[in-house]
């Protein structure tokens, strides 16, 4: 329960920085990565769970940045305390929620094809919804 308050509070604060300034707090996602470390000790995820930390990455880098590279290094760091089915699960909220949300603003004329919108608050989203769901 400790880790699931400590990642709710890491994603929370996390999202409001991306939203705000459209960055991600290297300093905060290290300090999240020594606490889930230490807190999941006793029954740690697996090692593919970093997997998909690195193909986020490589994604990063075939978009030139459209998904940015801060976003690849959440999804490795959810990937100490969770394990695969936990952290695809909350990937696939996160994802499919950020593209039907897209969908919207895009059709209401919010946004352009071009404009992009901060990924944690999505993944904030995925964990919340994974937790309750799954």
């Amino acid at each position: 329960m400790i880790i699931e308050i400590a990642t709710l509070a890491f994603l929370g604060a996390g999202s409001v920085l991306d939203i705000r300034k459209r960055r991600i707090s290297l300093l905060l996602t290290a300090a999240y990565a020594l606490t889930a470390a230490v807190l999941s000790l006793p029954d740690p995820g697996n090692g593919y769970s970093f997997f998909a930390g690195f193909l986020a990455a490589v994604y990063s880098l075939l978009t030139r940045g459209a998904f940015g590279m801060g976003d690849a290094i959440v999804i490795a760091v959810l990937g100490i305390p969770y394990g695969t089915e936990r952290l695809f699960s909350l990937l696939l909220i996160a994802f499919a929620s950020c593209g039907l949300t897209s969908a919207i603003m895009l059709a209401a004329g919010k946004k352009k094809k071009t404009d992009s919108l901060p990924f944690l608050p999505f993944l904030f989203l995925g964990t919340v919804l994974s937790f309750a769901f799954c």
